[in-house]
């Protein structure tokens, strides 16, 4: 847990990377357009190397330990009343049954919000689109979309493809192995 308190045991100037603020400059521009981003960089030999751009600090795994904090915490980024909201989501044939169980969890959210859910799934990975039954059935009732895309881009398939499609909307990233309890959203 994050703690007002918190001392590192290290110097930072000795971690300080000499191209810190080359850094934050790229911070700045890849996170201009979205609401909230965390963006890591890496220095190696002197380069400077993307590592992620991270939506959801702590992959939702980290808590504050009550669901009010949680909420209070949720509460602080203000969104507009009339943005779409998706909540997108990939997976592999290894763990598409888990994600059959973490997509439950997101319907079943007790929220007044409206959203929508989306899963992108690569078709190398599901030859004629072959899918389990408790995936087929959340896409036939219509509770989630299924988008598929043409290559394996990995966790990247998360964000891209959903933003190629809705590129006006709020998208919302979770992973296929984590059940969300009902106030997530």
């Amino acid at each position: 847990m994050w703690r007002k308190d918190f001392k590192p045991n290290y110097d930072a100037d000795d971690i300080m990377p000499t191209q810190f603020d080359k850094m934050l400059d790229y911070a700045r521009k890849l996170s201009k357009e979205f609401k909230f981003v965390r963006v890591d960089f890496y220095e190696v030999a002197g380069r400077i190397y993307l590592g992620e751009m991270t939506f959801t600090p702590g992959a939702f795994i980290f808590t504050y330990g009550r669901s009010e904090d949680e909420i209070a915490v949720g509460n602080i980024l203000q969104l507009d009343d009339k943005e779409q909201f998706i909540v997108s989501m990939t997976s592999y044939p290894e763990r598409i049954e888990c994600a059959a169980q973490a997509l439950n969890s997101i319907i079943n959210q007790k929220t007044d919000e409206i959203y929508k859910i989306v899963l992108v799934l690569a078709e190398p990975q599901f030859p004629n689109k072959k899918l389990p039954d408790s995936i087929k059935k959340l896409e036939d009732s219509e509770q989630i979309e299924i988008l598929w895309h043409p290559t394996d881009i990995r966790s990247h398939k998360k964000l891209m493809p959903v933003l190629k499609k809705y590129p006006n909307a709020t998208v919302i990233i979770t992973d296929d192995d984590v059940e969300r309890p009902d106030w997530w959203f």
